[in-house]
């Protein structure tokens, strides 16, 4: 007799088989529950530490992602995690130090985006373990071992776009050709072609490179032919080396009153060397006073460079809260004159955010100063070294460059009278308050309210006293996460004879306002 194919006796071999089976499956069952109620109560335990005591100290081990994903070296990952996850002790600490190994791998070139997910944590049981490659002043306390996962959206390695500014006075069409992350080290090379209503000819080419997680290093060339002003237009060849040291620790969202003392200046030095050409434009329509004529000629600058900066502000353009201090000091050579000079600015920006009904009221305050001091020979220091005040992205309702020291009016052939040219000054100051409201809850236009004010002159010691221009006024602005747009409509409270003003109604485009 058979069943299925077989006969009695292995039928019921095979069902005592089956029923030995189905035993073992039940005690696995039974064991794969024991295991995920002890995970539960693992993970409940780690909560409750983490929820009783922030500073509860936790330690990043092994961390997971795909090698596939990654558009560059293990090794660079590792220097990355290294310096920012392997230093976490407390979990506030892996939430700061996750947003600058992110800003870090993006701002470097090496990734669009970010991912920490499945993060994987279990406790370590201190008195047990004898040995461990990590110790902390009380080891009585248990340990919570957190295992992330990283995920990676890989960078686009070529980009190229082109399109057309407008603003300040002047319209520009522009075309960007990127390539990105080439040798997988982060390298970036930029192609920039640029030519505009008052940018003749505008050439930069930079070649990046990050040399490790807090240092860069930048080549560029730059060839600009640009209108300088009403009558005159200068030329610059330009090569610079430069090397930036960038911590860049990110505005704490975690305590947003995290204060400025604890922020770490990031410094950049470069080394300049540029050739500068001034000449006339509309030479058969305007004589220029002699002393800007002996302006026109090509000379040669060796220029070094220190920004130092200490920047917390949760937004560079339009922030709603935090300080910026930056200093810069440079030293100039020019050494066909055997002119030696050296000059020094200093900047500092607060903003501050008041809730009204809904929505947010940003006031920012900046306040701005610098000085040239000059060493050696008592030769004139050429026109284009020198600072100039005024415009929409500065002292608003002026002129770009139109406050301080001009020359007379100058005559066309038909002796029409036409404004001054600019001469700079060797000392500026300036100052500025601006409130800004939503037009409702997340709009990006905003009211405006400004009051700007600031002097430029060759006397350091008039700089606190008098000839201060001041004007104020209202505005709509337009906030981009890559730029800010303002129509404004004011009046200048304190004007002087030698300033250009713009008159009522003024716009301006730009990353940085005054």
């Amino acid at each position: 007799m058979s069943l299925g194919g077989g006969t009695v006796g292995n039928d019921i071999n095979n069902a005592i088989s089956a029923i030995e089976s189905h035993t073992d499956t039940i005690k696995l069952d039974e064991s794969l529950m024991e295991r995920q109620k002890a995970m539960m109560r693992e993970q409940q335990e780690i909560e409750s530490l983490l929820t009783k005591d922030p500073n509860q100290r936790i330690k990043v081990t092994n961390i997971h992602y795909s090698k596939e994903a990654i558009p560059f070296k293990d090794d660079t990952l590792f220097k990355y995690c290294e310096q920012t996850l392997g230093k976490v002790i407390t979990m506030e600490q892996f939430q700061l130090q996750s947003m600058i190994l992110q800003e870090k791998l993006i701002g470097n070139g090496l990734i669009q985006q970010m991912d920490i997910s499945n993060i994987h944590a279990k406790l370590v049981d201190m008195s047990k373990i004898t040995a461990l490659p990590f110790s902390f002043a009380n080891s009585d306390n248990k340990v919570v071992v957190i295992e992330p996962e990283i995920k990676f959206i890989p960078l686009k390695k070529f980009a190229a776009k082109t399109g057309s500014k407008v603003g300040n006075g002047e319209g520009d069409g522009y075309i960007q050709l990127q390539l990105r992350n080439f040798l997988n080290n982060g390298e970036n090379l930029v192609v920039d072609l640029e030519k505009g209503t008052k940018t003749k000819n505008n050439i930069m080419i930079q070649l990046s490179r990050p040399i490790n997680i807090w240092n860069k290093l930048n080549l560029t060339f730059l060839q600009n032919k640009r209108s300088w002003g009403d009558f005159l237009q200068y030329n610059m060849t330009n090569g610079k080396i430069e090397w930036s040291y960038n911590f860049s620790k990110l505005p704490n969202q975690i305590n947003m009153k995290d204060s400025i003392k604890n922020t770490p200046w990031n410094f950049n030095f470069a080394f300049d060397f540029a050739k500068l050409d001034l000449q006339q434009q509309h030479n058969d329509r305007f004589k220029l006073p002699l002393n800007i004529i002996k302006e026109c000629k090509p000379y040669d600058k060796l220029q070094l460079q220190l920004n130092l900066t200490k920047d917390n502000r949760d937004n560079h353009i339009t922030p709603q809260f935090g300080t910026l201090l930056k200093t810069t000091i440079q030293a100039n050579y020019i050494p066909g004159y055997s002119k030696y000079w050296e000059s020094v600015q200093f900047e500092t920006q607060n903003a501050q955010s008041f809730k009204i009904t809904d929505r947010f009221l940003s006031l920012i305050t900046t306040f701005r100063i610098g000085s040239i001091l000059q060493y050696g020979n008592d030769c004139e220091l050429p026109l284009l070294e020198k600072f100039q005040k005024g415009g929409p992205n500065d002292i608003r309702l002026f002129n770009t460059m139109g406050l301080g020291p001009k020359t007379s009016p100058i005559l066309s052939e038909k002796h029409k009278s036409n404004m001054g040219i600019p001469l700079g000054g060797l000392h500026h100051i300036s100052y500025g308050m601006s409130m800004l409201y939503p037009f409702k809850l997340g709009s990006n236009f905003k009211w405006l309210f400004f009051i700007n004010g600031g002097h430029l002159t060759n006397d350091f010691g008039s700089l606190f006293n008098t000839g201060h221009s001041l004007s104020c006024g209202v505005g709509i602005s337009f906030v981009h996460p890559a730029a800010r747009f303002e129509l404004n409509l004011g009046v200048p409270l304190m004007k002087y004879d030698n300033d250009f003003s713009r008159g009522k109604v003024q716009y301006g485009l730009g990353i940085s306002f005054l």
